[in-house]
């Protein structure tokens, strides 16, 4: 009777340890399960970025720097997958170069590219990988505007800030190979550019 007394108080005793570790394991379970609904992109879902950053354009044998600004948007196919829109534009300060007859002055470069996105769900983080085809322009101080068929590829992180509002970065490859041809006969480089840009992401459920 003593022994059987001993392990129903033992029993008792141990009741709100274990009562504790399991409401830790049920708010373990909840908070995680609401962070990770919230931080990816759900089927159905938009989402709507802008960003801003500086870039690169390499064409006609010059490759200078300026600031270039983009909105992008998305549909979620489920939880990773995701079809995109990509739109972006940029300024870009040229100096003449007399021996190649290339004006100075400055130079403008715009893009559309429409594709695919998959982004992982590390609780708040969300890393991103993009690729998409569209078109690559330059214009401006040019020997003569260019424009070709792109491909682009891009890998981006963001951080959930709230249900609805992530801000992160992305480094954005621009290259446009079906120009290749005409750009070799020329002499000159084959249009591509390099962009590295922050940006804030607006979540429409």
């Amino acid at each position: 009777m003593a022994t059987m007394m001993n392990r129903v108080f033992n029993r008792v005793r141990r009741a709100p340890r274990m009562a504790l570790r399991l409401w830790f394991a049920v708010v373990l379970i909840v908070v995680g399960g609401g962070v990770s609904r919230s931080a990816r992109g759900d089927e159905d879902d938009w989402q709507l970025s802008a960003r801003g950053g500086l870039a690169s354009v390499v064409v006609e044998g010059r490759d200078p720097f300026g600031v270039r600004i983009g909105v992008d948007g998305q549909y979620g196919i489920d939880d990773a997958w995701a079809v995109k829109l990509m739109t972006s534009a940029s300024q870009h300060g040229v100096s003449p170069v007399p021996a190649k007859a290339l004006p100075g002055g400055d130079l403008y470069s715009y893009s559309l590219f429409g594709g695919f996105s998959y982004t992982m769900d590390v609780l708040r983080l969300l890393p991103s990988f993009d690729l998409g085809v569209g078109i690559l322009g330059v214009t401006g101080a040019v020997a003569k505007p260019h424009r070709a068929i792109g491909l682009q590829a891009a890998v981006g992180a963001d951080y959930l800030i709230g249900p609805r509002w992530s801000v992160g970065g992305v480094a954005e490859y621009v290259y446009a190979p079906f120009d290749l041809i005409s750009n070799a006969l020329n002499g000159n480089a084959v249009p591509k550019s390099f962009a590295l840009s922050a940006r804030v992401s607006w979540i429409i459920h």
